[in-house]
């Protein structure tokens, strides 16, 4: 009876499992392997490793520091 009510169950979830692995595992999985490729308008796959993230780190960065003091001036303009 418990095998039974095991195999009910897992019955029950299979098409869960299946819509969850394809709607959000999947794209999760290869949105970090496209992050890896200089992946274009020709969709060709072709590894980069860590030549995207250095392009982006950088300019991030440097743009980081100027906000940040705006805010401040926004945030406590007398002491400026």
């Amino acid at each position: 009876m418990k095998k039974k009510n095991n195999l009910q169950a897992y019955a029950f979830l299979t098409p869960f499992l299946i819509l969850v692995t394809l709607l959000y595992i999947l794209p999760a999985v290869l949105t970090v392997v496209m992050a890896f490729t200089g992946l274009d308008k020709t969709f060709v796959w072709k590894f980069v490793g860590m030549k995207n993230f250095r392009l982006i780190v950088p300019a991030a960065v440097s743009g980081i520091r100027p906000r940040i003091f705006d805010q401040l001036r926004c945030v406590f303009p007398r002491h400026w």
